[in-house]
């Protein structure tokens, strides 16, 4: 038996025939069911996309996890009906939400399933959920909103700053730990310092002032809690560099004006969590005057990091993370892999877990460079996952991602993803092809 993940904030079933249950699966995968698998899913226990059954405490608690056991042991007791005997092997798979609530059964119910993968997964979902609000309230600072006209002079610079960090400078940010911390004004003292106007005001699209080199920075840097929260942290982590323009307003920001504003996947969540209206203005939202609430969001949606469950009983996941993912923060991602590795061990996360950044990896199946070109990001992990969890055979340390032409057969290019922390790094050759490169891990991150 199979089970597929939701999306979005769900209310809806996936379709159990689409073979596009990861963002890697190839173009012409076979369905689940066509390879003989019982596949089942849930909506979460909401139908539709308004937020009114965020006010009802078990539609909330079913969103956050509980609905996953529960689809879980009802389709399982229905299949045990139908065929005399309970299924040989259960999986997960699930992408964006469905690749949280991924992480969720291999946190939570670890002794349902023997095999999981989890893609760009809203890891830490609480931060997920709060972080565009904070800083699209950075936008509203004066002088500090960007105009779309300097987003060239910015992707310039981050191109400046992070490109040859592996090794080559072809529109690939490969490094995405040595970027970040290129990028996050916590690390590095004066990021992106080349795009400082002289006169350190608004001197055209070529430049930025202070006031917006300052809100630029604040999207690579943590956003800090005046408190700890139940995850165990104080803060949410800056994003990884690539395309943050996306997350910039593109019409100035107006407080008098909620319509003005960038909030995020999760703006009609956090209206109904913070003002308990689809009407609430998100540009009152305070961080210390919603403590109680954040809190208790975090003990919800933020995934635990104890899998010890999941690792004895020989569970097997395979994790892929977009490294330019601008919906859910790859940093968050690398954060929680390394909390999971404190809390239940090197050695035993190395016998469970497969953990891999796709090079300019983005939210969706189509990955581009920072030049726009389409990157391989074709790989068949649900075929790694089987022969790991049924045959005994490790997946690769470097998977070989494929890209495919207009007509989908041919192979125009590969590149390879590397298990985390490695990332690809140029050697020699035509960087058109995986062959090109290395996995390299550096001393210092």
């Amino acid at each position: 038996m199979w089970q597929i993940g939701g999306g979005g904030t769900n209310g809806s079933i996936r379709d159990q025939t689409d073979a596009g249950w990861a963002t890697t699966t190839p173009p012409d995968a076979p369905s689940l069911l066509t390879q003989g698998f019982a596949v089942y899913g849930g909506d979460s226990g909401h139908q539709g996309n308004d937020t009114a059954w965020v006010a009802n405490r078990e539609s909330w608690m079913n969103f956050a996890y509980e609905q996953l056991k529960k689809t879980h042991d009802a389709s399982s007791a229905v299949l045990q009906m139908m065929r005399g005997a309970k299924p040989q092997r259960s999986y997960f798979s699930g992408a964006s939400q469905g690749g949280r609530e991924a992480l969720e059964v291999v946190a939570r119910y670890g002794a349902d399933y023997d095999g999981v993968v989890s893609t760009v997964p809203l890891a830490y979902f609480q931060g997920l959920l709060i972080d565009p609000t904070v800083k699209m309230l950075s936008q509203t600072a004066p002088g500090a909103w960007i105009p779309p006209t300097k987003y060239p002079a910015i992707n310039a610079a981050i191109q400046k700053a992070c490109d040859g960090l592996d090794g080559l400078a072809d529109g690939v940010i490969s490094a995405t730990a040595a970027c970040a911390a290129a990028l996050d004004p916590g690390v590095t003292r004066t990021p992106l310092a080349g795009l400082r106007c002289p006169s350190s005001r608004d001197e055209g699209d070529a430049c930025l002032s202070d006031a917006q080199l300052t809100m630029l920075n604040s999207l690579h840097g943590s956003v800090k809690y005046p408190y700890a929260l139940p995850n165990g942290f104080s803060d949410w982590p800056g994003w990884a560099g690539g395309d943050e323009t996306t997350l910039l307003a593109r019409v100035r920001p107006d407080p008098k004006n909620p319509a003005t504003g960038q909030f995020g996947i999760g703006a009609g969540l956090q209206r109904m969590l913070f003002g308990g209206s689809p009407s609430y203005n998100l540009y009152t939202f305070d961080l210390t005057a919603n403590r109680a609430k954040i809190e208790q969001l975090s003990r919800e949606l933020d995934v635990p990091a104890d899998w010890s469950t999941f690792i004895r009983r020989g569970g097997k996941l395979i994790w892929l993370t977009g490294a330019s993912d601008t919906t859910s923060n790859p940093r968050a991602q690398m954060r929680l892999y390394e909390e999971v590795v404190k809390r239940n061990g090197k050695a035993a996360v190395d016998s469970a877990i497969r953990y891999y950044l796709i090079p300019s990896g983005e939210h969706s199946r189509v990955s581009r460079s920072l030049t726009g070109e389409a990157m391989p990001s074709t790989w068949n992990v649900g075929g790694a996952l089987r022969d790991w969890v049924e045959n005994g055979i490790q997946p690769p340390d470097a998977p070989v991602l494929t890209g495919y032409g207009a007509d989908g057969d041919a192979i125009v290019s590969t590149r390879l993803m590397c298990r985390y922390p490695a990332y690809p790094h140029y050697v020699a050759g035509s960087p058109k092809w995986a062959s090109a490169f290395s996995c390299r891990t550096d001393a210092a991150r």
